[in-house]
């Protein structure tokens, strides 16, 4: 019921992590991830800090009502990623510096400001963020290849940096509410 670190450096094999109703804080250091890694963490009550520099396989990530800031890191993320996170109640960091292949980010009613860093996006790019609820970030300079973004719904501010944006770029914004800037 309290902290919970978990060091995973040279994990070899798949790996399945449930943590139903994890109440505080959860730090999970992955940095050498050989295989498969699958995380369900519903009703994540705390802070949460992954970092997965050196992710080597598929990883799959739910976190239903995420409830505290949360940062991930995975700079060096080498295959195909999926993250949901219907409900993510706080502030958002995700830092993908030179993601290196296709990557879907499910945030359906995020309810606090987002910030997601892309430099060096490799692959295509999939982007479900229904009912945004407040201030989005997007730098994804040197975008590689399509990209595709719903934003349903969204109720503020919305900045996207795409500078040597080098293939298709599909935005949806039904229903935009606020200013929106693309550089």
């Amino acid at each position: 019921m309290h902290d919970f670190k978990f060091d995973a450096r040279e994990l070899k094999n798949d790996f399945n992590f449930d943590a139903y109703k994890l109440k505080y804080d959860f730090k999970f250091d992955a940095r050498e991830l050989k295989h498969d890694f699958k995380f369900d963490a519903y009703d994540l009550k705390h802070d949460f800090k992954f970092d997965a520099r050196d992710l080597k396989r598929g990883f799959k990530f739910d976190v239903y009502d995420l409830k505290h800031d949360f940062k991930f890191d995975a700079r060096e993320l080498k295959y195909d990623f999926k993250f949901d996170a219907c409900k993510l109640k706080h502030d958002f960091k995700f830092d993908a510096y030179e993601l290196k292949h296709d990557f879907k980010f499910d945030a359906r009613e995020l309810n606090h400001d987002f910030k997601f860093d892309g430099y060096d996006l490799k692959h295509g790019f999939m982007f479900d963020a229904c009912e945004l609820k407040h201030d989005f970030k997007f730098d994804a300079r040197e975008l590689k290849l399509d990209f595709k973004f719903d934003a349903y719904d969204l109720k503020h501010d919305f900045m996207f940096d795409a500078c040597e944006l080098k293939h298709d770029f599909m935005f949806d914004a039904c229903k935009l509410k606020h200013d929106f800037k693309l550089a």
